[in-house]
Parts: structure tokens; C-alpha cells; sequence
């Protein structure tokens, strides 16, 4: 389905780009396919990133991510709105929590077991706060955030929720964490049981 009109919206110029090459995307291959439609995406709105994935039966999945930044949640669902029906591709807004759990993070090339990490739930409004207790944070950090916390909490729940779901964010030394904390594989279901999603 191609958008015809003298007025053309930026979300359906994007469509039109997409499902005009939509076939020559599938033969690309590694970062060849993303560069292409990351290219076109930045067109639309350069804060917005593209994921590529392949699902089940042959379809290839378009994850349009607002890269983490709730400012640019509205564009991701514009966009994702105005999606038409393109053979072979599913469109996903924002990146899905992995279905059977978050076991690992890979950055920059390298995996990490998140096995042994615990956490610390608290009500935050409306939001939920979160003490992250991890091996990866040495006692030198402090309690900032990292890319790896986000990439976890992106896996484990989706990026929607954290964005829109998630309050305060600290993370500590592993060895630090209180009688109290919870295995990370129970994350998901604290988040689902205590979040309620605003309309």
C-alpha cells in the first residue's frame, strides 16, 4: 500500500520509502539492512532507532524504538499508527521484553550473565522505583546508571515500561545488597503485579 497525496505526512513518506524497498530489504544482510532503514528512519526523526528481527514463518520484524527517550514515545506510535500492512514484515513499536526472560546482555561484543543479580522495589508514585544490586558495578561508580542496567530492564520488561513504568534507578556493588533483595528472574512479575499502565 503506497500514500498518494499532495500532502504527504512525514509518516507516510517513510511507508512509502519502506514499502517500495521492502523486497530489496530482505535480501540485505547484517548491518547492511539497518544501516538502510536506519538511514530512512533519521529522515523521519533522527532520536528514533530501527531494529531488525526475524520472526516466525519467514517474516522479517521492524522494531521502531524510541531509543529509550520518553520524549520520543509519541513519534514511535505515530509512526507506528500509520504503518500499512507490508507482506513479509511485521512492524513492533519499541523493543519487546524477551518472552522467556532476560538470561544475558551482550554489549559491545561481550555477554553477560546476569545470574546472581538482585533487586529492591519500591512504589514511586505512580511509577515503580528500583535498587539494582549487580556485579558489574564497583564500589568507585557510586550509584549511577549505566547501559547495561538499561539494556537488562529494556529486556526484562520492555522498553515501553521502563520508559513509562519505571521511577528512580540506582544500582550498587552486588555485594552490598540487603536480606531483603530478589533474584532478577522475579522482576517481571513484580513489575506486572504492582504497574498499572495509564491510558
Amino acid at each position: 500500500m503506497l500514500f498518494r497525496s499532495k500532502n504527504i505526512t512525514p509518516e507516510a513518506k517513510f511507508w512509502n520509502w519502506f514499502s517500495k524497498n521492502s523486497k530489496k530489504l530482505r535480501q540485505l544482510e547484517g548491518m547492511d539492512i539497518l544501516d538502510a532503514v536506519s538511514d530512512e528512519l533519521c529522515k523521519y526523526d533522527e532520536s528514533l532507532c530501527a531494529l531488525i528481527g526475524y520472526g516466525e514463518r519467514e517474516i522479517f520484524e521492524l522494531i521502531i524504538s524510541a531509543n529509550g527517550m520518553a520524549s520520543s514515545a509519541d513519534s514511535v506510535e505515530q509512526l507506528c499508527d500509520a504503518a500499512p500492512e507490508i507482506p513479509g514484515w511485521k512492524v513492533i513499536r519499541f523493543r519487546p521484553r524477551f518472552e522467556d526472560g532476560c538470561r544475558g546482555i551482550k554489549s559491545d561484543g561481550v555477554t553477560i550473565d546476569i545470574d546472581g543479580i538482585q533487586f529492591v522495589a519500591y512504589r514511586d508514585e505512580t511509577k515503580i522505583g528500583v535498587e539494582i544490586y549487580a556485579h558489574w558495578r564497583k564500589p568507585e561508580d557510586g550509584d549511577r546508571t549505566d547501559a547495561l542496567t538499561f539494556l537488562m530492564l529494556d529486556h526484562t520488561i520492555g522498553e515501553y515500561e521502563v520508559m513509562c513504568g519505571i521511577g528512580f534507578i540506582e544500582v550498587h556493588p552486588l555485594e552490598n545488597a540487603p536480606e531483603n533483595a530478589r533474584p532478577w528472574n522475579e522482576f517481571a512479575e513484580m513489575f506486572d503485579a504492582n504497574w498499572v499502565r495509564e491510558n
